[in-house]
């Protein structure tokens, strides 16, 4: 999504609003508000307290992935009126704003998922033996029987 958001941006500053920009936008603001925190929640109720206690440098992470949601989600909200503008076929939103805002976004996007991937996701997955990740993939799905990444 990252990739399309800047797509869309390029394509804006070169194109203009298209039928098509118009439905990645909305794809994009439904992704932002639905998945990611959805995401986020997942993580701080099932990840995040199973490490907060496991080691002074792990809580360290914790806190500055907690703190990254906050700015993520600040982030977000800064841009989306603007990509919910293009979503409606507007000309209500500032492609100068649009422009700084998507390169925050994508910055801290991109430095939290790098944190994830490399060290929160592997420590949990050495601290949770193979059932409990199975059990907390079908709590974060919601359903009884949908694997999560940490089945792997």
């Amino acid at each position: 999504m990252l990739d399309d958001l800047s797509a869309l941006l390029l394509d804006l500053e070169w194109k203009g609003c298209s039928p098509r920009m118009r439905r990645r936008a909305a794809e994009i603001a439904e992704f932002f508000a639905t998945t990611v925190r959805e995401h986020h929640a997942d993580e701080e109720q099932h990840i995040f307290p199973r490490l907060v206690d496991a080691s002074p440098k792990l809580a360290q992470l914790v806190l500055r992935l907690q703190e990254d949601h906050d700015l993520l989600e600040e982030s977000w909200l800064d841009i989306a009126p603007h990509v919910l503008a293009i979503a409606a076929g507007t000309s209500l939103y500032d492609l100068a704003d649009l422009h700084d805002g998507v390169l925050d976004l994508i910055d801290l996007c991109r430095v939290h998922i790098s944190l994830e991937e490399s060290v929160l996701y592997p420590a949990a997955k050495a601290r949770m033996g193979r059932a409990a990740r199975q059990a907390m993939g079908r709590a974060m799905a919601g359903t009884p029987r949908v694997p999560s990444r940490f089945d792997a």
